[in-house]
């Protein structure tokens, strides 16, 4: 039994969905088509994860989104299902491949949602091809990888020690070590450690930001306000440089259930507003139905029902409902005879973001506080950078800049207090490393004094025996 052919008896009932292939340039790719409906939706998961891990997955949203449209997942090429070890991979080629996908699953048009490392691809395909791309979801997109030598590093470890490099990657994405180590297995099953060094330098060579001017569809941007690797001035640059974008905010923790229902509802109502405007634009009918009726001997026509193509809705950005309230007015003196009361405009007191699934989302603004110097925001910047190549000394410096230019910058406080306490616990356990090993040194500095003496004794005896020995 062939590979492919145990792939689609083991998994392909399991997911409601068989795997299909298509050839795409030197590569055959691997792809699912789940669900039913009248608008189709291509998910593109990160490169490490399988479509079958990503089906199975509901942070991926792809049950969820299956349930009323329909679902197309693929692999990479050279991972999963696909062709391993392919003889080409760039970026053209990868959006060739999507492309490919959706002519041989017979869609002429889709919605694309792009996920952290798949986001660049997802504005590629937009970009290269707006006719076959009616909207856009970017879900905590990296469109700024990090280049230096830690990647650097990571591409070397990938090559030369591949479940090494698998597991260092996982690392970056994850802080705990038991799920980095799982982690690392599940990208151990879906790409081998070469070509996931070949994927990575593509993703840290797309240069994303100079093709948005030619994304011409609505996107929404999902930013979650706890993620720091994509942050809120690279949100609003986003969208500031797409032509129509939105920002939905999500305000609860990462990976909590609130933070992916607060996800999944933005998703949703933007899917929706797109399956509307499809059945808004389809065109009417050329001829009109026949209606039979009981009793006649032919059928009259019925009218076609008449379809008027609706008003896109303005881009507003999306965040749970939960608008601040106006504060109570206070209870003021009446003045004197001859004073003119001061005028007190209504003031805005902030409250917390009340999640909202079922509600409409309200507009609210977001990001540092006005009052913070545009060069604390940027030290604090370079700080994380510096953080994430392993530069610990230096991030803190950083952050001590960034805190020493507005003292009330509540995010480099919070990095410099979290890194301050990460340094002293490092530095307690390199000086616990080094008691442990001045005490090694000490216990075999004595053990070698003990076996000197135990030598002299044993020469001291041995010498008493032979003098007792000789004849008087």
């Amino acid at each position: 039994m062939s590979r492919a052919t145990r792939s689609y008896r083991s998994s392909g009932a399991a997911t409601g969905g068989a795997i299909r292939y298509v050839n795409s340039g030197d590569a055959r790719i691997a792809y699912r088509a789940l669900g039913h409906g009248e608008l189709s939706v291509f998910v593109l998961q990160p490169f490490w994860t399988a479509m079958e891990d990503a089906i199975a997955d509901h942070r991926s949203f792809i049950g969820q989104i299956a349930r009323a449209h329909r679902v197309l997942v693929h692999d990479r090429r050279g991972t999963g299902e696909s062709e391993r070890r392919p003889g080409h991979i760039s970026l053209d080629a990868m959006v060739d491949d999507v492309l490919a996908v959706m002519t041989d699953a017979g869609v002429d048009k889709a919605v694309l949602v792009g996920m952290g490392e798949s986001a660049p691809l997802a504005i590629h395909v937009a970009s290269a091809r707006s006719d076959r791309v009616s909207r856009l979801v970017l879900i905590d997109p990296a469109l700024r990888p990090l280049k230096g030598p830690g990647s650097a590093m990571l591409l070397h470890t990938l090559h030369s020690r591949p479940r090494a490099g698998l597991r260092a990657l996982a690392r970056t994405l994850v802080d705990d070590d038991l799920e980095a180590s799982e982690l690392g297995g599940q990208m151990a099953r879906a790409v081998d450690g070469p070509t996931a060094a070949r994927l990575y330098e593509v993703f840290l060579n797309a240069d994303s930001f100079s093709v948005l001017d030619r994304v011409t569809v609505p996107v929404l941007l999902a930013y979650g306000v706890f993620d720091r690797l994509c942050s809120e001035e690279e949100a609003r640059s986003l969208r500031q440089a797409l032509a129509e974008a939105r920002v939905g905010l999500i305000t609860g923790p990462a990976g909590s259930e609130a933070a992916l229902r607060e996800a999944w509802t933005q998703i949703r109502d933007f899917l929706d507003e797109a399956a509307a405007e499809a059945r808004a634009n389809q065109p009417a009918r050329l001829a009109p139905r026949l209606v039979e009726r009981a009793g006649d001997d032919e059928a009259v026509p019925r009218p076609a029902r008449s379809r008027t193509a609706a008003p896109r809705p303005v881009p507003v950005d999306y965040v749970p409902q939960g608008a601040p309230p106006r504060a109570a007015q206070p209870q003021m003196v009446p003045p004197p005879p001859g004073m003119v009361p001061p005028v007190v405009p209504p003031a805005m007191v902030p409250t917390a973001v009340v999640p909202n699934g079922n509600a409409r989302p309200v507009v609210l603004t977001w990001g540092p506080p006005p009052d913070i110097p545009e060069e604390a925001v940027k030290l604090n910047r370079q700080g994380i950078d510096q953080l994430l190549i392993g530069n610990i000394e230096e991030a803190l410096a950083l952050f001590q800049k960034a805190m020493d230019l507005a003292p009330h910058y509540e995010d480099a406080a919070i990095n410099h207090r979290e890194l301050l306490t990460r340094l002293v616990q490092k530095r307690v356990a390199e000086w616990q490393a080094k008691q442990a090993e001045e005490m090694m040194a000490e216990a075999e500095r004595r053990a070698q004094r003990w076996a000197e003496r135990a030598a002299r004794k044993r020469r001291g005896l041995l010498g008493w025996l032979l003098r007792s020995a000789e004849p008087s």
